[in-house]
């Protein structure tokens, strides 16, 4: 029987937590949709996104320090789709901008506003209607991890942007048969992959040090970090704040509440980093900083001022991480499987979700949520983001299984019809808000020639 090294980080009962990682599966797009090679190895974003560009404005904003900076914001089709109502916004800057830390203040006011408004559109009795939303559940979710870029990541396009996923009760549908429990043995892979070993070490390590620095914001409540909450409750996994309501999004005090979340990150990776290797600054591609012995770890751990239960488990992660050795790597670069298994993320890396436990219906809308969460969930070695690991029907931990088949064209169809409504929606309800310009929209063409505002646009039928 395999056995876990990482096991005793997990709860006791880790084995009651329902789970659900093969049931939800979600097509990809038409085959003339898919990815060209340019498109796909590209860092410039004009190129990547060219065919995908739903909406796409300027918005000038607030940067660090105070500076005024010009900012790039746009709603992007998903070529890998989580639903089939779902895309992106994104800051779309060449050098790309790939934290909340990068992008100015107001810019990420327009993301959570634009976040709110997504909540708002899908509860509206028309678009309901039209689109077949009845019974359906929604995420938004931010994922951060910016300086892995030698392993899959779960944050494989690196500029900042937010996930708008919305899944119809018929892609759910299969949930209703799931009566699956993690397993012990044959599952520890994908229990590593899937069940981050910082998972529930991490969650305590954001609520101590967000406790530490007397964390408040108008709306949002900070949960004590307790596994039965997932294992027994169906609530998501991570260290959880619980949201008053959906429009808590709208305020000013929310875009400051990530931004204190991620610099809460950034600064615990950094004393983490440092007191297991010695160094703040991320490796070199293909490497990892070597540990130092572990008795000087064990030191400095306990000079950071945890809990001694985050101290015990902190330094029983450090018994059982290994260097890697140049023959090591050399290996990793030729198997993928194996640098899941072996090779760290380099941090911050971690997940931000919001979603409300309930289904969307036109009595009960979603946008009328009294019971809204947002979870924060640490990664050392999943490359699995907050968008494909979710909580849905009560399932604490749901994998969403992409590029099963293909969408027809007719349903991509309607994807884009969705998408461009909420666009076009979403545009008039914040315009009035912020210092914008240089708006352009784009129509959906065929799958070839994807989303265009060129004059094949008008020499085509369009949605």
């Amino acid at each position: 029987m395999p056995i876990d090294p990482f096991a005793v980080l997990y709860p006791e009962d880790i084995n009651l937590l329902p789970i659900a990682w093969d049931h939800v599966h979600i097509p990809g797009p038409p085959a003339a949709y898919r990815l060209s090679p340019d498109e796909r190895c590209s860092n410039d974003n004009s190129i990547r996104f060219k065919r995908r560009t739903i909406q796409r404005f300027d918005l000038h904003s607030t940067g660090a320090g105070g500076h005024a900076q010009l900012d790039h914001l746009a709603f992007i089709d998903k070529v890998s789709p989580h639903s089939l109502y779902d895309l992106m916004c994104t800051e779309v800057s060449n050098p790309l901008k790939a934290t909340v830390g990068d992008i100015g203040r107001e810019t990420g006011e327009a993301m959570c506003r634009s976040a709110y408004n997504f909540v708002d559109f899908v509860s509206r009795p028309d678009i309901i209607e039209s689109f077949g939303l009845q019974n359906g559940e929604l995420h938004l979710g931010v994922n951060c991890d910016p300086n892995t870029l030698d392993r899959e990541s779960i944050q494989a396009s690196k500029q900042f942007h937010m996930h708008f996923l919305y899944w119809t009760e018929e892609e759910l549908a299969p949930l209703q048969c799931a009566e699956i429990t993690v397993c012990s043995a044959p599952e520890i892979l994908l229990r590593k992959r899937f069940l981050d070993p910082l998972l529930y070490l991490g969650a305590a390590l954001v609520e101590e040090r967000l406790r530490q620095s007397n964390f408040s914001a108008d709306g949002l409540q900070l949960l004590p970090v307790n596994a039965a909450s997932s294992i027994h409750k169906g609530l998501a996994l991570g260290c959880l704040l619980r949201l008053d309501e959906w429009s808590v999004l709208n305020a000013p005090g929310f875009v400051e509440a990530i931004e204190t979340i991620h610099r809460c990150m950034q600064t615990s990776s950094e004393e983490l980093l440092a007191a297991f290797t010695g160094h703040t600054d991320t490796p070199a591609i293909w490497e990892r900083h070597p540990l130092l012995p572990h008795r000087k770890i064990v030191d400095n751990i306990g000079r950071m001022g945890f809990s001694g239960a985050l101290d015990s488990r902190l330094r029983y992660l450090a018994s059982e991480l290994r260097d890697l050795s140049a023959q090591n790597i050399d290996y990793l670069k030729r198997h993928k499987a194996a640098r899941l298994r072996h090779m760290t993320l380099n941090n911050p890396c971690y997940a931000i979700n919001l979603y409300a436990p309930r289904h969307n219906q036109l009595d009960q809308p979603l946008i009328e949520a009294q019971e809204i969460y947002l979870s924060v969930q640490v990664k050392l070695f999943s490359a699995i983001g907050g968008s494909g690991l979710v909580p849905l029907r009560g399932f604490p931990c749901v994998r969403i299984v992409r590029g099963s088949g293909e969408f027809s064209e007719t349903k991509w169809r309607k994807r884009a019809r969705f998408q461009r409504e909420f666009a076009t929606y979403n545009y008039t309800m914040i315009k009035d808000s912020f210092d914008m310009e240089h708006l352009v929209d784009y129509k959906f063409i065929d799958p070839l020639l994807g989303w265009s505002n060129s004059d094949v646009a008008r020499s085509k039928t369009l949605l």
